[in-house]
Order: structure tokens, then C-alpha cells, then sequence
């Protein structure tokens, strides 16, 4: 066996560990709690709470979350992409994520970028870039949950502060000085720069909104929505579906999202009820939208050719 399938072999083995402990550890929980409990804990949630903020959030979540792509991705041959279509592209990837096993909705926003211009090298590089300032703010946003656990919230809290201060200021100094009539690779390596600044400062709104959602979700099934306990839930998700698994993370990100909770000492029947109806919010508004873009939206067109009717290894290879 070569290096190459050892490799392979090796990250679907690590990816199918992650998910049957997570799946196991979850399922164990359930078997000390109530099945009528967790249904009276899902039943009770504030469906009006629910259905006026959570559609809000989301918009909002989603419209950040396509400002960092757009930023990370540039121009292509046609220059910078419309945002409407960014949004519409990143709305789908998300719904494909949530019907494919292993997170296949990003080959959506690959071939959707392609058909746009853009190399699969650039659009590569815009997902890579993505998913380390994806991680760096959602370190970012936990920060706090440090002071729960070492009791330092001012020295924590100071941190967290300055970095949301020279996060914007940042991008802004990067405007300032940048000189769009010269094409020294001092400039372009001072655009990119600007440009992962802006990414990380919509990452950083984009995950504040997630935080939002958590709380909502929280206080609709009467669980105390603290900070603290909404980040714990941010941070428990986020590393359960650190690897793609199943379609949609069904199993992982219930899995994390109660035991987060468990962990800071929420009922177990609360927990589970809560983490069903997170699972809820974040599945099905998402799906249905995915859907409605699928449906009205219109086929990107490549400059360089037709991708309606490339066979898909053509696309894989990058060729109209």
C-alpha cells in the first residue's frame, strides 16, 4: 500500500473514530435520561421567540459569512464577485453540507466560482485561507470560557477587547495605504493582507450571530443563556464536527451540543431537548433556503466556456 492510500485510509479511519465516540458518548448520556422529558423540554420551546429572531439570525449569520468568502476570494477575470451571488453560493454549499456526507457542498462553491472565471487554485486557496480565520475566531470567541475555568475575566476579557479593536482598525489602515495604479508585489501582498483582515473581522460578527442563535435557542427551552454557556455550547459543536463525517453532522453536532451543556451542568433531559431543537434551527431553515436558491437561481457562466454540459471530470480538472 502506498503513501498515498496509507494517508487516505488513515484520515477516514480518524474521521469515523471522532464520530462513533462522540455518537457513543451521546447515546450513552441518553440512556440516563427520560424520553418524555427531553420531548417536554423540546415541546416547551417559545415557537414566537423562535420564529421572529432565529430567521433573523441566520440571515444575518450567512450575509457575514459571504462578505469573508467574497474578501478571502478576490477578483477573477470579471472582477469582484457580486455579493448576492456569494450569498446564493455559500447558502447552497450549506444545504448541500446538510444532505452530503463529508461536507461535499464545498464542491458546490468550487464549480460555482469556476463557472464565474476564477481558477480552482485561487478558489482552493479562498476555501483553505477560510477555514484557518474560521478557526482563529472561533478561538477568538472562547476566549472567555478561560475565565470561567481560571477565574482571570478582566485579564481575559482585556484580550478579547483589543483584538476586536485592531481587527477593524487593521483593515482600515490597509485602505488607507493601499495604492491601486501600482502592481509591485509589496501591494498585492498588501491587498491580501487587507483582505484577510476584513475575512477575519465578518468571521468574527458572523460567529458573534452564532452565539446569538445558541442563546436564543436556550432561552426558549428555558435554559439560562448566559455567555459562558453559550460559548461552552459554540466551542463543544465546533470540535465535534471538526471533521467531516456524516451528512449534515446528525449525530456529532447533538452529541456536542449537549454534552457542552452536561458539562456545565445543565440537566441531561434539558440538554438533549435543546440540543434537538438547535439541530432544528440550524437544519431547516438552511435546507429550505438551500433549496429555493437551487430552484430560482441562475447557472453561473464561464468566460472560458460553457460548464452546464462539462462532464464532471472536466470540472474536477478545472477545464470548461
Amino acid at each position: 500500500m502506498d503513501r498515498l492510500k496509507r494517508a487516505r485510509y488513515g484520515r477516514a479511519a480518524l474521521r469515523t473514530t471522532i464520530a462513533v465516540a462522540l455518537v457513543a458518548t451521546f447515546v450513552s448520556t441518553a440512556r440516563h435520561v427520560s424520553l418524555d422529558g427531553v420531548v417536554r423540554v423540546f415541546a416547551s420551546a417559545n415557537v414566537p421567540l423562535l420564529s421572529t429572531l432565529v430567521p433573523l439570525v441566520l440571515a444575518m449569520s450567512f450575509a457575514l459569512r459571504a462578505a469573508r468568502f467574497r474578501a478571502l476570494l478576490g477578483r477573477g477575470q470579471e472582477g469582484r464577485a457580486r455579493f448576492r451571488d456569494v450569498l446564493g453560493s455559500v447558502v447552497l454549499s450549506q444545504g448541500a453540507n446538510n444532505v452530503l456526507p463529508l461536507r461535499a457542498g464545498e464542491l458546490v462553491r468550487t464549480r460555482d466560482f469556476m463557472a464565474r472565471g476564477y481558477s480552482i487554485r485561487r478558489v482552493a486557496f479562498a476555501q483553505l485561507t477560510e477555514k484557518l480565520v474560521e478557526l482563529a475566531t472561533l478561538v477568538a470567541w472562547t476566549v472567555p470560557m478561560l475565565a470561567h475555568f481560571f477565574g482571570s475575566r478582566r485579564l481575559v476579557l482585556g484580550v478579547l477587547l483589543l483584538v476586536v479593536l485592531l481587527l477593524p482598525a487593521g483593515a482600515w489602515f490597509g485602505r488607507r495605504v493601499r495604492r491601486p495604479n501600482d502592481i509591485t508585489s509589496t501591494d498585492r501582498t498588501r491587498d491580501r493582507l487587507v483582505s484577510v483582515a476584513q475575512a477575519v473581522l465578518w468571521s468574527f460578527s458572523a460567529d458573534g450571530f452564532e452565539v446569538a442563535l445558541i442563546a436564543v435557542c436556550l432561552a426558549s427551552v428555558g435554559i439560562p443563556a448566559t455567555l459562558t454557556t453559550s460559548l461552552a455550547v459554540l466551542a463543544a459543536v465546533n470540535l465535534a464536527i471538526l471533521l467531516p463525517s456524516t451528512p449534515g453532522q446528525i449525530g456529532t453536532l447533538e452529541a456536542g451540543a449537549s454534552l457542552g451543556l452536561v458539562l456545565m451542568g445543565t440537566p441531561s433531559n434539558a440538554a438533549i431537548g435543546f440540543a434537538l431543537l438547535y439541530r432544528c434551527m440550524q437544519w431547516v431553515p438552511v435546507t429550505i433556503a438551500a433549496g429555493l436558491v437551487w430552484a430560482f437561481r441562475r447557472t453561473p457562466h464561464d468566460p472560458r466556456g460553457d460548464l452546464r454540459t462539462a462532464p464532471w471530470t472536466s470540472f474536477l480538472e478545472g477545464r470548461p
